[in-house]
């Protein structure tokens, strides 16, 4: 009786397994609703499992209990019953895991079971229903049907027809045709939205799990251990690059190398750092700081370039079980999504704001797409050291192998614990082979040289991380534990747990241009069909001469009503095709911008200061000119004017090697003024003959130097150095003779002014560059909007190419006056005080800077003003027409001796003439302000 039982409940538990086998082959016309699951029949055939499981411990337990001794009656019966118990619960997980992936219990019952639910394989974020275009894509498209459920009424519901998505999908099939950032880490943290979508119409199958029709998979058991070593990050990028199968880039997988470099690393207690998935990794050694501008020397930025290098080892153990190729993709594969979003990008990248939706593009959907991938587990260990000589190298290669060695000696030491029990009474077996921890190190050390040993204790590791990908996650337990044994027994578990939670960590990549790379007679096999925008909707044209029409829709679930606006941007077959290619050029560039650049930050940013005096360094040391520099009579005259320290290293509680301060000669004594700080009596001196005015002397803070006023030069005689000594404590000797400073007009744009000298001016000490930053003056002209702020000078700079000087048009707007230059020379300037900046660091205010070139005048007209925030209109407050068109392409903003902010940077059309309000002393003519007569 109980064999017959027994024997009930196997054919019972091998129907279950049979609802989990791998889909075989059946009449095309009938497979997806043989794949169909209803809710209703799954939870009844669950109940019956559990009652036929309950009987079974029932009449089993009672039979071997009348068999076996009355005291082991008890046990007996729980044993067995724990035992059915926990095969019930482990099917009923499996019947519950199915479910809630779309599983295809129920295929047999038939085609008229229709699926109830369907839970998508990648999230609510990447909800994708595949899609079947009876007409063609291209109709689609040209009609802007991307909605995926449409009403009856709707011209778009015969557009496309949803189809069953796979049920059981193998999981790794969700990381094939996704999108990937270009520029992030090697890993699945990088990926993006799904780009496809997919369907299993020719029932191919791996092991249980169905596979989308575009992919393919084949079984790999290798398991291999690489240990590598680059010279450079560059080669570790080069290395990525080649795995991944993708063209060389710049800044290709630069979070990458900025995670193993330590740049920006957030460093959690123990430096245990969490990856999406089941990964892990775990991270040691120095944090450093990257920003996009550098505030020190960019000399001394090379000089520690050029006396360090970085080297890095790896070591990777790789265990692999299968490989997924996505063997092909046609343009009905591609998510609706996806295509609805690059039909609307721009035309051309060079548009108005162009770079911003080209961005909101890539940082949605990637720069690529993965093609293929292998999927086990892997453990790599990365250490990064900087050397500055070859000893050192030597030193770095010889300890990291040692570590390398030491970290799989742990792993030999193991220990097992066997324990048995049966039903009749206890067993307990127990085996030990076991090692400690001391002396597996101590078995490590003997087997290293000395030479080895001493290299490891001498090598200070720059960063040093362990990534684990894959596999069960209480592998993060024991990775802080590097060398230790227990490291070695969390080892063992995590390479016996790959099987069950394989991990995509090695694939391939291609651009996500190449999926728009089609061929279009094949998106029209029945030609342009209506779907609204030929025939079948009334039009309707936007401001910007769009043609659309709106289509009414009711949400069944809330039953509110929804107006949706399609636009029809195709007229013809022809047209569509010239914008899909024109918008695939497009987005090739803006994913090279973005590879080079990183994401734009081209509407609010900001600008480090320059060093002191660096707006006039280059006029005074390299043009040899001392235009800004003032005479001895000026200086002593009771004006104040500039001194520019540049030392080679600072004067030890005195001066700062590069410094400015402003001197003033009053009541016989030179006054030395620093900004942020009052005057006081004291700060005033005479020492050294500094007093008598005919001896060309200066004394600030007690150092005492001599004018040169041809030169604009400060020099230390020896006669000032001794008595220059007297009054500072410590002055070094190397000052004696050597000149120290240079004089500058308090404002040098005021006296060019004032002068009329048409000459070299203030030039900006740090620009930004961009490709965000571009203009096409010759179509009407341009404006560029921004809001700043500024304790200094603020530069806007126009180029046509931004590394020629000679191309450059700037405007500087300081607390002194407005400056607009050519080629680094005085053009025009505007004292007036409303137009000034306003120099403060706290106050923003907003600008403009408009540029027009009329191509058929042969001129180039620049404006600047103001607008204020109240106000549609804007204020000119200098205007200026040169008699040739400049070929302006880039603009830029700059800074000067202080940090510039920069907010909401905007491009528009130059407004008309009802927009414009002309500043004090101009009137209007023929759109410009103009002196008034």
């Amino acid at each position: 009786m109980w064999k017959g039982l027994a024997l009930c409940f196997c054919a019972v538990m091998a129907c279950i397994s049979g609802g989990l086998a791998a889909p075989t082959k059946a009449d095309s016309s009938h497979h997806r609703g043989k794949r169909a699951v209803k809710a209703a029949v799954a939870k009844f055939a669950k109940d019956a499992a559990l009652d036929i499981g309950q009987k079974v411990v029932d009449k089993l337990g009672d039979r071997i209990a009348e068999a076996v001794v009355e005291n082991h009656r008890e046990k007996v019966v729980s044993g067995l019953e724990s035992y059915f118990s926990g095969q019930f619960d482990k099917a009923d997980e499996a019947f519950d895991e199915v479910l809630a992936r779309g599983g295809d219990l129920l295929s047999g019952v038939g085609g008229n079971v229709k699926q109830s639910k369907t839970v998508d394989d990648e999230g609510s974020d990447d909800a994708i229903t595949p899609m079947f275009y009876p007409m063609g894509l291209g109709s689609v498209l040209m009609n802007s049907c991307f909605e995926s459920k449409n009403s009856s009424e709707d011209p778009c519901s015969e557009a496309a027809v949803p189809i069953a998505p796979c049920a059981n999908v193998i999981d790794g099939a969700t990381f094939l045709g996704v999108g990937f950032d270009g520029r992030g880490e090697y890993s699945t943290d990088s990926r993006k939205k799904s780009l496809i979508q997919r369907a299993c119409n020719s029932l191919q199958g791996y092991k249980e799990y169905h596979v989308p029709d575009q992919m393919t998979v084949q079984g790999i058991y290798d398991t291999d251990v690489e240990t590598y070593s680059f010279s450079s990050m560059e080669e570790y990028r080069a290395y990525l690059e080649d795995k991944s199968a993708v063209t060389s880039a710049t800044a290709m997988f630069q979070q990458e190398m900025n995670k193993v470099q330590g740049h920006l690393a957030v460093s959690p207690i123990f430096g245990l750092v969490g990856s999406v998935g089941a990964g892990f990794s775990a991270q040691w050694g120095s944090d450093r700081e990257t920003s996009v501008f550098a505030a020190h020397s960019a000399a001394a930025q090379q000089l520690a370039e050029r006396s360090t290098q970085t080297f890095v080892a790896m070591l990777e153990l790789n265990v692999f079980r299968y490989e997924i190729f996505l063997d092909f993709v046609i343009p009905e594969d591609l998510n609706l999504g996806l295509l609805r979003d690059f039909v609307a990008l721009p035309s051309t990248y060079f548009a108005i704001g162009a770079e911003r939706e080209f961005q909101d593009f890539i940082l949605r959907w990637g720069t690529h797409y993965t093609t293929s991938a292998k999927f086990g587990g892997q453990l790599k260990v990365i250490k990064v050291f900087e050397a500055s000589d070859e000893d050192q190298q030597t030193a770095f290669a010889q300890a990291s192998q040692a570590d390398f060695k030491q970290l799989f000696s742990t792993y030999s030491s193991w220990q097992t614990q066997i324990k048995s029990s049966s039903f009749w009474h206890d067993q307990e077996l127990k085996s030990d082979s076991e090692r400690s921890s001391g002396s597996a190190v101590e078995n490590t050390a003997e087997q290293e040289s000395a030479q080895e040993h001493a290299a490891r204790n001498s090598v200070d590791y720059s960063n040093e991380m362990m990534i684990v990908q894959g596999g069960n996650q209480r592998i993060a337990t024991a990775i802080t534990e590097f060398y230790t044994t227990s490291f070695g027994s969390e080892l063992r578990a995590w390479l016996d747990s790959i099987e069950d939670y394989p991990k995509a960590f090695e694939f391939t990549l291609e651009l996500i241009t190449d999926l728009f790379d089609m061929n279009f007679d094949t998106l029209f096999p029945h030609g342009i069909r209506d779907y609204g925008c030929f025939g079948s909707k009334d039009l309707s044209v936007d401001d910007k001469g769009r043609k659309y029409y709106v289509e009414d829709s009711e949400d069944p679930n809330t039953s509110q009503h929804h107006a949706n606006i399609r636009y029809c941007n195709f007229d013809t077959q022809e047209k569509f095709t010239e914008s899909v290619t024109n918008r695939r050029l497009a987005l090739e560039r803006a994913i090279a911008v973005y590879l080079v650049e990183g994401r734009l930050i081209s509407a609010d940013f900001s600008l480090p200061a320059g060093e002191p005096g660096c707006e006039t360094s280059e006029l005074a040391l390299l043009h040899d000119s001392n235009v800004g520099a003032p005479s001895w009579q000026d200086m002593i005259s009771g004006g104040e004017f500039n001194v520019l320290f540049d030392l080679p290293v600072d004067i030890p509680n005195f001066l700062v090697a590069r410094s400015s301060v402003r001197l003033k000669y009053a009541k016989h004594r030179w006054l030395t003024m620093r900004d942020g700080f009052h005057p006081h009596t004291y700060d005033g001196h005479r020492n050294g003959n500094s007093g008598d005015v005919t001896r060309n002397k200066v004394s600030v803070g007690g150092l005492v130097m001599t004018y040169d006023e041809d030169t604009g030069l400060f020099t230390v005689t020896p006669e000032d150095f001794e008595a220059s000594a007297q009054a500072i404590q410590d002055l070094p000797d190397w000052m004696n003779g050597l000149p120290v400073a240079r004089a500058e007009h308090k404002s040098l744009l005021r006296h060019l002014s004032d002068s009329n000298a048409l000459s070299t001016g203030d030039i900006p000490c740090n620009l930004r560059w961009s490709n965000a930053h571009r203009i096409d003056p010759t179509d009407g002209g341009k404006c560029i909007h921004f809001t700043a702020a500024s304790e200094g000078d603020i530069f806007v700079v126009f180029a046509g190419i931004p590394r020629d000087h000679e191309t450059w048009l700037t405007v500087e707007i300081s607390p002194d006056g407005v400056a607009m230059y050519r080629s680094l020379r005085l053009v025009t300037s505007q004292l007036e005080r409303a137009a000034k900046g306003l120099g403060t660091a706290t106050l923003y205010q907003s600008y403009f800077v408009c540029i027009t070139e009329d191509i058929t005048a042969g001129t180039t007209t620049v404006q600047y003003g103001k607008i204020q925030d109240n106000e549609e209109r804007i204020r000119i407050w200098m205007d200026h027409q040169f008699d040739e068109v400049l070929s302006l392409y880039y603009y830029a903003f700059g800074s000067g001796a202080h940090e510039v902010k920069i907010m909401r940077v905007s491009q528009s059309d130059v407004p008309g003439d009802d927009f414009i309000i002309c500043g004090t002393g101009m009137e209007k003519s023929e759109g410009r302000c103009v002196p008034r007569a």
